[in-house]
């Protein structure tokens, strides 16, 4: 399912599906074919699944939003927004229901028939929800072991760290931080070199 520059509701039941792209839904924005304006020509999809066994990864931009309900027993396997570039990525599962994660993916909302969301294998990979969205206080802001090894966890900075791979901390101002740790730089003039001396000058 490709959305672009509109809204649409998919309802599949006893539905088999066929295609070889690896990908289920991509909502994005685009710069073709006169659809809207480019920066705000996202997609919003809401896809819900009664009984369906699912797979392929979710893709979704900065513009646009993916509501994906899985119901009436129904089996999703694959990796949402996996970039964590979403708009708006939310994810219901009913108590008869699972998903099987095939990479890191990230929500904006989770909802959960299974509070201690034994209905997720995570595959060794791991789950990232927005604790400050209303739609995830049920979780109170915990981290939770899935089973397969991965987990599920809260901020955004929990998935720049396990990226980039370099240590990654929640700014106690981050209105100011970036003000402040600037001021703070010019007391090492003598010793900083990008942004301040000229490369020429780099002492080894």
């Amino acid at each position: 399912f490709c959305v672009t520059n509109t809204a649409a509701q998919v309802l599949l039941a006893d539905t088999e599906l066929e295609f070889d792209s690896g990908i289920l839904v991509k909502a994005a924005g685009n710069e073709t074919n006169n659809w809207g304006i480019p920066g705000s020509n996202g997609g919003s999809l809401t896809l819900t699944a009664k009984g369906q066994r699912l797979s392929g990864d979710i893709l979704c931009d900065a513009q646009s939003e993916v509501r994906l309900l899985l119901t009436e027993g129904s089996v999703y396997k694959g990796a949402v927004n996996s970039d964590a570039q979403a708009a708006g990525l939310s994810l219901t599962l009913d108590e008869s229901s699972g998903w099987t994660l095939s990479g890191d993916s990230y929500v904006t909302a989770l909802t959960n028939a299974r509070s201690d969301c034994a209905n997720i294998q995570s595959a060794g990979y791991h789950l990232y929800y927005a604790a400050d969205n209303p739609a995830n206080t049920w979780l109170g802001g915990r981290s939770l072991e899935l089973a397969g090894g991965g987990s599920l966890l809260h901020g955004m900075d929990r998935l720049l760290e396990k990226q980039t791979k370099i240590h990654t901390a929640l700014a106690e101002d981050p209105v100011n931080c970036v003000a402040i740790g600037t001021g703070k730089s010019f007391q090492y003039l003598d010793k900083l070199v990008d942004g301040f001396v000229i490369p020429s000058m780099q002492r080894f």
